[in-house]
């Protein structure tokens, strides 16, 4: 295990930049976090002081390596961009991740924090209540502006 060296601080920089200006997709940045910990056996709390982030986002990438299936894939696919998606995606019932995705895929968008949290919120309401909150239903954006009222849910035609 190495200590910090001269490298490693223009490691840290060079990342610090690279996640203010959001160039790595989160699953790549999972892994550079991981190989950094390794490499200097600095604890997370201590990366994240030196990243300029709390020690819960570095905990919500690390996480990311142990996803597998469809959170997996989608990751890899560029259809989820930053780890709080992915969190909340992961939480997700099968079926509804599987919509989300095929509606991304097919409108060409990436799939949003805020589509993900409607879904999930629409988990704990009653079949009235999503009734209701499908009648409203009029655009066919996955954008965390249009959240839950623009998303298609995969009602049948």
């Amino acid at each position: 295990m190495e200590h910090y060296t001269e490298n490693t601080n223009e490691s840290m920089d060079r990342l610090r930049e690279e996640i203010h200006q959001q160039r790595q997709s989160p699953l790549t940045l999972a892994i550079r976090l991981r190989d950094l910990i390794r490499k200097t056996g600095m604890k997370q709390k201590e990366l994240a002081k030196h990243l300029a982030r709390s020690e819960a986002w570095v905990t919500r990438h690390l996480k990311l390596l142990e996803v597998n299936g469809l959170v997996r894939e989608t990751l890899e696919a560029g259809l989820i961009r930053d780890a709080d998606c992915a969190s909340i995606f992961a939480r997700l019932p099968q079926v509804e991740q599987e919509n989300l995705v095929a509606s991304a895929q097919a409108k060409g968008r990436v799939i949003s924090r805020g589509a993900c949290r409607c879904l999930l919120s629409k988990e704990g309401e009653t079949s009235e209540q999503k009734e209701n909150a499908d009648e409203t239903t009029s655009n066919d954006s996955v954008s965390d502006g249009d959240r839950c009222r623009a998303l298609d849910f995969g009602k049948s035609s």
